[in-house]
């Protein structure tokens, strides 16, 4: 479990809106760039990449800087975008995610497979595309059909919150739209 004081020991990864609301809500976060990566002292772990990031390839960057850190991580926190669960249809993934939403499911499955087999504590937490002013979100287990077009990207920060704070232990958690 990871107590409140691992949180003052928690390396933010993402330079995405998410990754600057959860930033927001964790001021003692420490931002850290991809390029060139060293997660020393970090107990915490939260990955928030964009939707259009490469991660199937920056997976490789994180995966190296952890088994290169002193200090090995008490949990991993990544971001996914829905679909990667066995929660949506390709139809919802084209209309989530557009025309590239086949690379874009391909490459975060490939980095999701990654963080599982580092065997840490890691949560997934898998959204709808975020908006300033969407709907509630409401989660949804490994599995279960997200519904919605986006959320509200504050409902996703506190759910990546939580999670950095234990909940969810190597699980696969959605957040969509309350409908």
């Amino acid at each position: 479990m990871v107590t409140a004081a691992l949180m003052d020991n928690l390396i933010l990864l993402g330079r995405g809106d998410l990754a600057n609301t959860v930033a927001k809500q964790v001021p003692s976060a420490r931002r850290k760039h991809l390029i060139n990566l060293h997660l020393d002292g970090g107990r915490v772990i939260c990955w928030l990449p964009t939707v259009q990031d490469p991660v199937d390839q920056q997976v490789q960057s994180v995966v190296a800087a952890i088994d290169q850190a002193q200090t090995k991580p008490a949990k991993i926190v990544v971001w996914s975008p829905a679909g990667t669960a066995d929660d949506a249809t390709p139809t919802q993934l084209a209309k989530w995610w557009g025309k590239d939403w086949r690379q874009i499911w391909s490459a975060y499955l490939y980095m999701v497979k990654m963080i599982d087999e580092l065997e840490y504590p890691y949560t997934v937490v898998r959204s709808l595309p975020l908006a300033a002013h969407g709907p509630q979100g409401v989660l949804y287990r490994e599995g279960e059909p997200i519904k919605g077009q986006t959320v509200a990207i504050q409902d996703v920060a506190k759910t990546v919150v939580s999670a950095c704070q234990g909940k969810w232990p190597n699980e696969s958690i959605g957040v969509g739209a309350r409908i």
